[in-house]
């Protein structure tokens, strides 16, 4: 407020003020990226935030959580053995574990999962009203199963338009790609359009493909 006023040039920045939440593997310069794991990192503050959230800070976002995620947007199999599990926790399939920030169930009903997916955190942050808007990332369904659990709006672009590479913890390079959950489809559109650099359009210089 301080350096914007009560008027700020909206134009030059849509986002302003509006909470973001983004799924872990998000690289954000002053928040902790695990990728849902609980490994005991020397460094885990990136240099630098991933090219989709550096663009939304710019334009005046609050970027204001990491969101949970399946750890390393990975699903875990039965690597058989003895041991099984004396308790099931609210996602059976697996997609939800995170030794990091745990399982998250549906918002309304917490006997549910809160998605088939690993972006389950993106879901429920919006859901929850928690946050206006989260990034999300699909492997195979990772964005639409948390957008279908918790009844959130989703855009999901193809790879070519918004890049999921440009500083993130990826699990198949070939098909990671980044998505919106918002609200209502309105708002999912108004943060696609601001995900737009004015001089590079949705071109990321820090993707390979």
């Amino acid at each position: 407020y301080a350096q914007f006023g009560r008027n700020p040039d909206l134009v030059a920045m849509p986002m302003y003020c509006i909470p973001f939440s983004f799924k872990d593997p998000y690289d954000t310069k002053d928040m902790r990226s695990t990728g849902g794991g609980d490994a005991r990192y020397d460094m885990d503050f990136p240099a630098r935030d991933q090219t989709l959230v550096a663009e939304l800070r710019s334009k005046g976002a609050i970027i204001y959580a990491k969101a949970n995620t399946t750890e390393y947007n990975g699903r875990a199999g039965n690597p058989g053995g003895p041991n099984v599990p004396e308790k099931v926790l609210p996602s059976t399939l697996g997609y939800q574990r995170s030794t990091w920030a745990g399982n998250p169930c549906e918002v309304y009903d917490t006997t549910r999962a809160a998605s088939i997916g690993s972006s389950s955190g993106s879901g429920v942050s919006v859901g929850a009203n928690l946050a206006m808007c989260s990034l999300c990332e699909e492997t195979g369904q990772s964005c639409r199963g948390p957008a279908n659990h918790n009844s959130v709006a989703l855009i999901l672009p193809q790879k070519a338009m918004l890049s999921f590479h440009g500083g993130a913890i990826g699990s198949n390079l070939y098909n990671d790609r980044a998505g919106i959950h918002c609200r209502n489809v309105v708002d999912s559109v108004k943060v696609l359009d601001a995900l737009k650099n004015p001089v590079n359009g949705y071109y990321d210089s820090r993707d390979i493909f």
